[in-house]
Formats: structure tokens, sequence, C-alpha cells
């Protein structure tokens, strides 16, 4: 087993989602990440998984996977949680609950691949919580509306502001020392809060991401984090939307949000409908046939990167 002072990757899956997963765990290899992945899922185990029980803890089974100099661990959650809103909840329990004596943690969305060297993000929490800005509101200005709800929400719930922002943080990578904790717990406290209030329309086992972008949980966990750096003692180290590919220019991390997923998507349809191949399909393509995880044929990779050039060819004249 690693000892506390390895790298501790998390990140939470149900369904397909496995297929994103595979891709994310094969770019950490691919970029020298060394240390610990572990995984809070429902449903089924990947079909690819080769390991075996590990331990069972307050009823939830742990499955255990060595990859060389990676060591995977699945979690059979016992909860009713719409798994983004368990993000806080999962992170803590990894640094309280499950014994693995974690001091540093980063979260990754299952649908994000990492482009750069791992150390990296070992050196980026050295300057506190890591986070990406969004490109949707990433200008969220210290007066904006939206900012000032939040503001009345928590003086409603007796939550401290420490600082102003003037960015908007997206929810799908978030990474921490032990030490910063405590941001987990606020991010934690101000979902709940959110909870308790029947005004607001938060539900824990709902996702709901609502395209009226006037209330103060539109988007439930992204707005709790985003709430989260404001009222935290930690420090916060924001990259911009380049750090997701939300822009060009990134060499951080490449982020599939919205859909079709990379591994659903049909990039001739995409390319009649005048739609270019996003940064985020090229790097999962990329990413899923060179790492440890064999997870889909290498025919299929090929098709799905030569319609990826076909696409860009066809775009660079007719797109949208």
């Amino acid at each position: 087993m690693k000892n506390r002072s390895a790298s501790n990757v998390c990140s939470l899956y149900e369904g397909h989602f496995h297929y994103g997963l595979a891709g994310l765990i094969n770019s950490l290899v691919a970029n020298s990440f060394s240390g610990r992945v572990f995984v809070g899922y429902r449903g089924e185990l990947p079909f690819w998984f080769k390991g075996k029980l590990f331990k069972e803890i307050d009823g939830e089974e742990i499955f255990y996977m060595p990859l060389g100099d990676v060591e995977l661990f699945f979690i059979k959650l016992k909860t009713d949680y719409h798994l983004t809103n368990y993000k806080p909840i999962f992170m803590i329990d990894l640094f309280e609950k499950y014994s693995f004596e974690c001091e540093n943690l980063f979260y990754f969305d299952p649908d994000i691949v990492i482009k750069c060297r791992w150390s990296f993000f070992e050196d980026w929490i050295r300057d506190g919580v890591a986070v990406v800005q969004e490109i949707i509101n990433n200008t969220m200005s210290r007066n904006h509306p939206v900012r000032n709800k939040w503001k009345r929400f928590f003086e409603k719930n007796n939550f401290e502001i420490k600082r102003d922002l003037n960015f908007y943080i997206n929810g799908g990578f978030v990474g921490l020392r032990r030490e910063n904790i405590e941001f987990l717990y606020i991010w934690k406290s101000i979902m709940d809060a959110g909870y308790r209030d029947d005004k607001i329309e938060l539900h824990p086992t709902q996702f709901k991401h609502s395209l009226d972008r006037t209330f103060e949980f539109s988007k439930q966990d992204q707005d709790g984090l985003n709430m989260a750096a404001m009222c935290c003692e930690s420090g916060i180290s924001d990259y911009g939307p380049e750090g997701m590919d939300f822009i060009p220019g990134g060499k951080v991390m490449s982020h599939a949000t919205g859909s079709p997923k990379p591994w659903k998507a049909n990039y001739i349809i995409l390319m009649f409908n005048g739609r270019k191949v996003p940064f985020s399909s090229i790097y999962y393509w990329e990413n899923i046939g060179k790492g440890p995880i064999n997870v889909l044929p290498n025919s299929l990779i090929s098709r799905k990167k030569r319609s990826i050039l076909i696409n860009k060819i066809f775009t660079r004249f007719y797109s949208k």
C-alpha cells in the first residue's frame, strides 16, 4: 500500500461514465502519476476492473486493483445523493473515514483527461485550494446580482465572507492539502443549508442544472463550490478557463462538459450539423488507447480518430 504522502486522486461515476474514468486514469499514468485513485460508484464495477475485495467499512465495500505505480480503490457507495452533490462528502470521507491517511486529494470528474506532468498538480496545491474558472460567468464580479444573492444567503445562514471574488469556478475539479480540509466542510455546510431552505428548491438526490441563472443554486454543487471559495480561510489558486480547454491555449486538462460525451459521440453526424470536434474529444481519444486500461478495441479507436480528422477538414470550411 502507498504511504500517506502519496498523491491521491478521486472521482465519482455510475453507468457508462466508466469509459470516461478509464480515460482519466490512462491520462494520469501517461503523465507520470504515481499514487492512489479512489473511485466512488453506484451500480456495477466496470467490466475492465480486475481486482478483489479489499475491506468493508460501514457497509460500503472497497475493492482493490493494483496497476503498476497506481493503486485503484473502488468504493461502492450507500447513498441516495446524486453523485454531483456528493463530492464534498466523498472527499471528506477519504480524508477522515476510510483510514487511507491522505495528505492531499484531487477530485476530477470522470469526463476529464489531464494533459501536463503530474508534478504540476502537486506544486499547484502548495498555493491553496486548486480550482479552474468556468467559461460561462467566469468574470462574475464582486457585485454580480447572483453573488449578491449568495451574500444574503450567507447572512441568513451565518456564513462569514472571507474574500470577494471576480471569477466563477467550474465544479469538475478541485485539489487541496489536508491542511485545507476546512474548505470541504464549508462546501458541505453550504449545500446542507441550501437543502434545508424550502424556498431554494435544492434537493440532494436530484441533478437540476437550471438554464435560469438567477437562482442561488441553479448550478447546484458548482454554486456551492463557488460560495465555499468566498467563505473559506484557505487560499484559492485559480487557473483560467483554458485550464479545462474551454478556450484555446490550455495545457493542463481537458473537460468534456455537456453531451454527447466523447465515448458516445458520432463526429460525422456532428460534421453534417456543422459542429467541430471539441478539444476534449480529441484528447480523450488520444489517451484512451495508450494507457494500462484497455476499455475499447483498437479498431474503434482508429475509426474515431479518422472521423475526427474528417470532421476537422470539413468544418474548416463549413461550420456553425
